[in-house]
């Protein structure tokens, strides 16, 4: 294949995977916790290029066009709102509520705080997941709770428990799974943030960075689109007028 041709495609391809993780950064732009991602470009390996004239003269490096090489999720902190429920909590600072999948044995990480309290009385994410304290899964029954700052869980005045937040200390054992959960391994760190109660974290998409990235790429497509058409073309005639000669 053309090397131009070759390098344009890896390039539609390229920034067509780029419009499609943007296209999931829009959706949910109003997924509370959510953390925006995006592509992280990289080129194949180039490699010298030699001219064969009764011996090999190097004239210099070529590549095959360009990757994403990686997916970047940036963990800023997204805007709080105050929501008044006082099972919604919002983490300001780094670090993740830590949960337990329903089933058991998983545990995974997220900013999303809208908990609720199941029939037997365990504290529980909106996919019935259960959230995890110090001691483990947090019984609250069917009572009142409060949580101040640093997270400890109080009952009638008696704390029964504290929130068990995550801090990664190594965004590389991380990696994002539906519902807005992480699936970590690797070591902690103290949390050194607040958790509010009666408060949300929002999504730290921000719309017009979003839309300016898909028109870039969009915009990109289109270039390496046209630049394939115009180098088949050329092609063409190149064949056309040989085959007159």
């Amino acid at each position: 294949m053309d090397n131009t041709i070759y390098s344009a495609t890896t390039g539609m391809i390229a920034r067509q995977k780029s419009m499609n993780i943007t296209g999931n950064n829009i959706a949910n732009l109003e997924t509370n916790g959510y953390k925006r991602s995006q592509a992280v470009y990289d080129t194949f390996a180039e490699y010298l290029v030699y001219r064969k004239d009764g011996q090999s003269t190097e004239v210099g490096n070529s590549s095959r066009g360009v990757i994403i090489n990686d997916i970047y999720t940036s963990f800023e902190q997204g805007p709080i709102a105050n929501t008044g429920k006082a099972l919604d909590f919002a983490l300001d600072g780094f670090g993740f509520f830590t949960i337990e999948s329903a089933a058991g044995g998983q545990y995974m990480l997220t900013r999303d705080g809208r908990f609720t309290v199941d029939a037997e009385g365990f504290l529980k994410n909106l996919y019935g997941d259960y959230v995890l304290g110090q001691n483990g899964r947090i019984f609250v029954g069917n009572n009142a709770v409060t949580v101040d700052e640093q997270g400890n869980i109080f009952i009638g005045g008696n704390v029964i428990d504290s929130f068990l937040i995550t801090v990664p200390d190594a965004a590389e054992g991380m990696q994002m799974l539906s519902n807005g959960l992480i699936a970590y391994v690797g070591g902690t760190e103290a949390f050194a943030g607040r958790i509010l109660q009666g408060c949300l974290e929002k999504s730290n998409v921000n719309l017009i960075d979003e839309m300016t990235t898909m028109l870039a790429d969009a915009r990109a497509f289109q270039a390496c689109s046209q630049l394939i058409k115009a180098e088949d073309e050329l092609n063409r005639k190149t064949v056309t007028e040989l085959a007159k000669v």
